[in-house]
């Protein structure tokens, strides 16, 4: 079985990251995202470090997670270092 990678651009706040899962999305009983909802954080692989160092006012995390279906996704996790309402951008 031949791994694949998969590439992600992420955004989260602070608030976002302490929030559980399940209380982000109340899935409907036919919801395809029902399995993921389950509260289980993703094995983290590891950290890539940055090449480039990131805006003014902004922490960023590169890293590399293992998915369900076993491959290595790679995810850059993006937060304001300044508290308040923020926009959550996912892609």
């Amino acid at each position: 079985m031949t791994k694949t990678r998969k590439y992600i651009l992420v955004g989260f706040t602070a608030a976002l990251l302490s929030a559980p899962p399940a209380a982000l999305h109340a899935a409907e009983p036919a919801d395809p995202l029902q399995s993921y909802l389950d509260d289980k954080a993703p094995e983290l692989l590891r950290e890539v470090e940055a090449t480039n160092a990131p805006p003014e006012g902004i922490t960023v995390r590169r890293v590399v997670f293992r998915s369900r279906d076993d491959s290595e996704v790679f995810a850059v996790i993006a937060a304001p270092k300044s508290r308040g309402k923020q926009i959550v951008v996912r892609g």
